[in-house]
């Protein structure tokens, strides 16, 4: 088992966390709270991506959905498998959340993509290290792969994601 300091099964709520709130938490106008500003729709368009496999002690598994360590009687905080239903079932608790928070005024929809996108590069690629923030430019290097390989394939229909 590889030791890795954010477990990769956790890379989607802090994003959705993100996402979602950092525009609702960043600068409230005086007296009013975070449900009384959520309000509209979001939509989420998740992707499943895998990277080339690889055995580096800085990442977590090993760049491949459900890792064998991960299969395991013992684990019982999201345990495998890590598949689309998965994914799904962490997006309708964001949405369940995000709505009754907002008190109904926010509407939350979401998809999976119902492929898995392999990139071409392995996970420490998009892995930046340090605490100064020096490499953060590797997560946009991620977002920008990612994004491209889902237009390559076709994966959006394109009207329904503006």
């Amino acid at each position: 088992m590889q030791n890795s300091r954010y477990p990769s099964r956790w890379l989607l709520s802090i994003a959705l966390t993100l996402l979602i709130t950092c525009p609702v938490f960043g600068q409230l106008p005086q007296g009013l709270t975070p449900s009384e500003l959520a309000n509209g729709s979001v939509h989420i368009v998740a992707v499943m991506v895998e990277f080339q496999e690889d055995d580096n002690r800085f990442t977590s598994g090993n760049g491949k959905f459900n890792p064998s360590f991960l299969d395991s009687d013992s684990i019982t905080l999201d345990p495998l498998p890590h598949d689309r239903g998965y994914f799904e079932a962490h997006l309708e608790f964001a949405k369940n959340y995000y709505e009754r928070v907002s008190g109904g005024r926010l509407q939350f929809s979401y998809e999976v993509l119902p492929e898995i996108i392999t990139l071409n590069e392995e996970m420490a690629a998009y892995s930046p290290l340090g605490e100064d923030g020096a490499e953060n430019e590797k997560l946009a290097f991620f977002a920008r792969d990612v994004w491209e390989e889902v237009g390559n394939r076709g994966l959006l229909n394109g009207a329904s994601h503006d």
